[in-house]
């Protein structure tokens, strides 16, 4: 793979990295990441409820989900706006 992309001996190891949900910090201080963060944390529970008003009970999936983000112009400073596509999985009745 790094010679077909012509990358340096090193990015092999990179390359092979597996991702994980590990986090370095419990709050992250990078801003983008941080007003993410702030976004899920003050609106998370509302989104939640609207959720679950639309579809029941269940979650949404993040495995396999698609994103978009794209810029929104704005009188007063252009907006980022991301959307996502979850799967929706209903709780199991047992």
């Amino acid at each position: 793979m790094i010679t077909l992309l012509d990358l340096p001996a090193w990015a092999q190891d990179v390359l092979e990295e597996h991702p994980t949900k590990v986090r370095e910090q419990a709050v992250p201080t990078g801003p983008c990441i941080y007003r993410l963060h702030g976004i899920v944390g003050f609106y998370g529970p509302t989104m939640k409820a609207l959720i679950q008003e639309e579809f029941g009970d269940g979650i949404m999936s993040a495995i396999g989900f698609d994103m978009v983000i794209s810029r929104v112009p704005h009188p007063k400073g252009d907006r980022v706006k991301v959307e996502v596509t979850c799967k929706y999985l209903a709780y199991a009745n047992w």
